[in-house]
């Protein structure tokens, strides 16, 4: 599409739109106004005609009132009962006097007199005398409310003598010469219906009206079948629920139920009745077709298209010419634009004249070149970013790897000193003496396990952990670790206790190293910072999942999903501390003098193994109260069946391999026992005597066979062992012991 037409066809559109808008706003303007005034019309004439039945049934309620109040009927019934002239002659007159306000009162259906037995004695229908009123359970309730002395007036009923529409009315007659007003009956007429159908058959016939009980039921209408009074039901409809609630009159537009389904605008007024007579919660409705309410309108809108339609005509020729003599300049320029976009940064527009045209091409000139300068300045930081990231990167792998080497070299010498320091507590030495080793041990121990530490983060930083996936004895894990850390609580007079659940499986597939190593740094850290009271460690099972383990198990049939806490009462931890407190090199006293050691890398290192473990760590803490460090970790649960199978399993690799399995206790204890043959050995190379090398190789077969046949590692490290003279052979078989003692008795 060219670029003038794409100009024209908005300015077009933008016309349309303006015009149809304006063409709206009259239209919905002048339905508004005409709606409002047939709406007030509708509600002034809805309230007149109500008004008016209310007359009607007003007078009806204070007829029925004059008959009963009338002397006549009154002295006649005081003489009813008794037999005597006088009785008679009254008798007759208010027969006659009951016929002359039948005709001159109402109208009524029908008329009765009915005494306090509920006899009729007096009727406008003779066929009704000498019957009980109880027979009519709409009379019944008129005159149980008359004999009570009241007035009575019902709703629109069906009557059970005539079968037609009509509101009843009683009054009772009372005797006032006597002290109390007795009741001696009651007077009850039906009104005529027929009064009020006529009525509304004088409104205008284009008018739909409909006149409703207060249960939404059609009492009266136009044209009034009998079929629809107190049949047809309105109550569906939104505008009869608004009258049903007694809201004030309102209007809306709705289909009429009754003519054809006709689309009319419909308004109400509500009952308010008339003096004495208060109505019965009845509501008249006024109704007028859509269709003759916006003739006028509709008349209006069709001339304002066929307008609109025309000067929208005229209006697209003169813009198509217009915006082709302004678009062709336009068009020049966007050409030279594309082929600036296709990367032709050095492209530039010949300017030729000063209009507005002229003003976009020195712009445009002037933005390719800042462009171009932008380009060639962007690829030349990009340059350098990638650069500097390769030098970063660099620098994160080389200071990763010399973190790496150097926690390998020291911790080498490091298990010779903690070797050495053994060997010589087993000598004798004075009580000084021993003081010296045990700070010289004691620090080479936490040296060693800060650079173990060291090691594990930068194994977990460059990704190297490797999460095992062995079978293993839940307790002999925690007992191991609760006695490493008792020793330390009870040097510091703390009290340790460990609680579990007996419901829990204790045999499991996982990585019981990275399991203890999680739970003896949060242990550690738990009696460090805890100088008074006690240090618990608990395990819970917060739910079963059944999913895919994350290590290579081969026999369970579910995971098991563990949670161990660790809880102390010690020193607590700042709530703004607490967010940090999982990351690397981060302590809770980081000043020069703090009470506290350690490097920072202990709880950073449990969340990553906790993680690896597809679990998380938490701390819930309050300072001065202490501390609850929490973790989960997913387990392979062994079943009875697949116990079996693994032990099966296990049994004939035993068979096959002739290897016998020792248990932790009775390894070490058999570990320990060496040490006089590594003091024998230190001894001999001391003086240089030519044995010490037999003595050597000899600890060295001692060695190798408390090592556990699963551990090929250490089994090879020990065969890499020569005999170099006195100090480097007794540095390498103390180092080796130091290991074994530390290792050895893990697996």
């Amino acid at each position: 599409m060219k670029f003038s037409s794409k100009l024209s066809l908005p300015i077009i559109a933008i016309g349309i739109i303006a015009l149809l808008s304006l063409a709206l706003t009259v239209f919905y303007s002048a339905r508004e106004t005409l709606q409002e005034s047939i709406v007030k019309s509708q509600l002034q004439s809805a309230r007149q005609i109500m008004s008016t039945i209310d007359r009607i049934l007003f007078q009806a309620y204070e007829d029925i009132n004059i008959i009963a109040e009338d002397e006549i009927v009154e002295g006649w019934l005081e003489k009813f009962g008794t037999e005597n002239e006088e009785k008679a002659n009254i008798e007759k007159i208010a027969r006659k006097t009951l016929q002359e306000k039948a005709l001159l009162t109402g109208p009524w259906d029908s008329l009765f007199v009915v005494d306090t037995a509920g006899i009729i004695i007096e009727a406008s229908d003779p066929t009704e005398l000498g019957k009980n009123i109880e027979t009519e359970p709409y009379g019944l309730r008129a005159f149980e409310s008359g004999l009570q002395g009241n007035r009575y007036y019902s709703d629109l009923v069906i009557s059970e003598d005539t079968r037609r529409a009509t509101v009843i009315f009683a009054a009772p007659v009372k005797s006032g010469r006597k002290i109390g007003h007795k009741v001696n009956g009651v007077v009850i007429g039906h009104f005529v219906w027929h009064v009020v159908l006529e009525l509304l058959d004088e409104i205008d016939p284009k008018l739909h009206v409909h006149l409703l009980n207060k249960r939404g039921l059609v009492i009266a209408g136009r044209p009034h079948d009998k079929e629809h009074i107190l049949k047809a039901n309105y109550a569906q409809l939104d505008l009869v629920r608004r009258a049903l609630r007694r809201e004030t009159g309102k209007s809306d537009i709705f289909k009429d139920p009754d003519e054809d389904r006709v689309v009319v605008l419909g308004s109400y007024a509500l009952q308010k009745g008339y003096l004495g007579y208060r109505g019965k919660g009845w509501s008249f409705f006024l109704e007028t077709p859509v269709q003759e309410v916006f003739a006028p309108i509709s008349h209006l809108t069709r001339k304002v298209v066929v307008m609109t339609i025309t000067f929208l005509l005229i209006i697209s020729v003169f813009v198509y010419f217009i915006s082709k003599r302004l678009t062709d300049p336009i068009v020049a320029l966007t050409e030279k634009v594309k082929i600036f976009s296709f990367g032709n940064l050095s492209t530039r527009i010949l300017v030729t004249t000063k209009d507005e045209v002229g003003y976009l091409g020195t712009s445009f000139n002037e933005m390719a070149a800042n462009i171009e300068k932008s380009v060639k300045e962007r690829e030349q930081v990009q340059k350098t970013l990638q650069r500097a990231k390769v030098s970063a990167e660099a620098a994160t792998r080389a200071k990763s790897e010399f973190l790496a080497n150097v926690s390998h070299e020291l911790r080498t010498p490091m298990n010779s000193i903690v070797g050495m320091n053994y060997l010589l507590k087993e000598t004798e030495l004075t009580s000084q003496q021993k003081e010296y080793l045990d700070e010289t041990d004691q620090a080479s121990r936490k040296l060693q396990e800060i650079l173990n530490n060291i090691l594990d983060f930068t194994k977990i930083d460059q990704d190297e952990t490797i999460m095992g996936a062995t079978r293993f004895d839940l307790n002999d894990v925690l007992t191991k670790i609760v006695d490493q850390a008792d020793t330390k609580a009870r040097k510091k007079g703390l009290t340790l206790k460990f609680c579990t659940n007996p419901e829990i499986p204790t045999i499991l597939e996982g990585d019981p190293e990275r399991l203890g190593q999680v739970l003896h740094h949060l242990l550690d850290n738990a009696i460090k910072f805890t100088e008074q009271g006690g240090v618990a460690l608990g395990v819970s099972r917060p739910q079963l999942a059944v999913s895919d383990h994350p290590y290579s198990i081969q026999h369970p049939e579910s995971i098991i999903r563990l949670r161990f806490e660790v809880v102390d009462t010690g020193i607590g931890i700042p709530r703004e501390q607490v967010e940090d407190l999982f990351q690397p090199f981060v302590q809770l006293d980081g000043s020069s003098t703090r009470k506290y050691g350690g490097i920072g890398l202990g709880l950073s290192t449990c969340k990553r193994l906790a993680e690896l473990m597809e679990g998380e760590i938490s701390v819930n803490s309050e300072v001065g109260k202490g501390s609850i460090f929490s973790f989960t970790a997913k387990f392979g649960c062994i079943t009875d069946d697949s116990l079996q199978a693994v032990e099966k399993s296990a049994g004939e690799r035993a068979d096959i391999e002739g290897t016998e399995v020792l248990s932790n206790a009775s390894r070490r204890k058999d570990i320990e026992n060496l040490a006089p043959r590594l003091q024998e050995l230190a001894g001999l190379l001391k003086i240089n005597d030519m044995r010490a090398e037999t003595v050597f190789a000899e600890v060295k077969e001692e060695l190798h066979a408390v090592i556990p046949a699963e551990t090929n590692e250490l089994k090879q490290k020990l065969d890499n062992l020569d005999f170099k003279g006195a100090l480097n052979s007794l540095v390498a078989i103390a180092e080796f012991f130091n290991i074994l003692l530390e290792k050895g008795t893990d697996t």
